[in-house]
């Protein structure tokens, strides 16, 4: 990792030119997550879809040609289109824009930003969660973004935060280190990133997700951490179903922010 002593944003080196350095989001990538509909962890991913939209909804974002990148099975698109927008996606991998095409029929669309072509003005609302770690170049990224927007539209970011306790605590065995992931802004460079794009901040917060044992343990047999993957182990093993598969709201070292474009 290379960190900025400008912003103090890390980077993953090196890494290969294609942005990926031989990542590939197949089926076996998205084992661990289980994402498949109707599934305890697909009604964990809806429901912190629903919580992210309740927060674009605060901020009186209530409508409008929704954009969701990195949509994988869909779950977003199909709360937004519900809750009144006008709600698409762009996935990169295959196996989950298969997914989105039962769930959300033509709707999700296999591409990445590069790929994909829209008209300037075109967007209300762009959604990017989860993915902007995965982005190798995420200043020219978000400047896209801004293009598609209308003047006054929104951008909602979540990406792991080098800066919460958790990283620091963790230190190297933080979970958020993966080889798929490209970029980890701190928060200043978050900032940054947003008003270089374009954007003015009108909301930054810890992000949220909704999780449960049973989810949370295959995921650290997969991305072991010392004590933490055991001891997860052990209480999937121990507790009864019912506890194992019951929800809750957490932080697990990641940032909110949402941007209006000037």
């Amino acid at each position: 990792m290379l960190r900025c002593l400008g912003c103090a944003s890390c980077k993953l080196s090196p890494r290969n030119g294609n942005g990926s350095h031989g990542f590939t989001y197949d089926a076996e990538y998205f084992e661990s997550w289980n994402l498949a509909p109707g599934t305890p962890a697909w009604k964990l991913r809806e429901a912190t879809a629903a919580m992210r939209l309740e927060t674009l909804e605060r901020l009186g974002v209530c409508g409008g040609a929704l954009l969701d990148v990195g949509a994988a099975g869909g779950y977003l698109v199909e709360r937004a289109n519900r809750a009144g927008f006008d709600a698409r996606g762009v996935e990169v991998s295959e196996h989950a824009v298969q997914i989105a095409s039962r769930v959300v029929p033509g709707r999700v669309h296999q591409g990445t930003l590069e790929t994909l072509e829209l008209e300037p003005g075109s967007l209300d609302v762009v959604t990017l969660f989860d993915v902007l770690e995965h982005v190798p170049t995420p200043l020219d990224s978000l400047s896209r973004l801004a293009r598609w927007l209308k003047p006054g539209g929104w951008l909602a970011v979540t990406t792991p935060d080098v800066d919460s306790l958790s990283a620091r605590w963790m230190a190297g065995a933080w979970p958020h280190y993966k080889e798929e992931h490209l970029f980890y802004p701190s928060r200043g460079g978050l900032r940054r990133l947003f008003a270089s794009a374009g954007f003015e901040v009108a909301l930054e917060e810890r992000a949220m997700k909704y999780l449960s044992v049973a989810f949370t343990a295959p995921l650290f047999k997969r991305y072991p951490v010392a004590l933490i993957t055991p001891a997860m182990d052990l209480l999937h093993r121990l507790l009864p179903a019912p506890l194992r598969e019951a929800s809750f709201k957490i932080s697990i070292g990641e940032r909110l922010l949402v941007g209006r474009k000037r």
